[in-house]
């Protein structure tokens, strides 16, 4: 069985080389179960690395500036 997921988490560490933000992010993934005897017997999950990447890059690009007004 497979299905077409959306993963989402918060950029916290540096993946790829991309420095974190603290900023929410998604990407599409399809886990694949394979079954033995009706039962879930394993769990692969293939992630879009790269539509993870261009999120991360995206999000980078767009901190948001904080000012204070007087």
């Amino acid at each position: 069985m497979t299905a077409r997921v959306r993963l989402h988490g918060v950029h916290r560490k540096e993946p790829f080389g991309i420095s974190a933000i603290g900023r929410h992010v998604w990407w599409y993934g399809a886990p694949f179960f394979p079954f033995d005897g009706g039962e879930v017997k394993d769990l692969c999950v293939l992630g879009d690395i790269h539509c993870l990447i261009d999120r991360l890059k995206h999000s980078a690009s767009k901190v948001a500036e904080f000012k204070t007004s007087v």
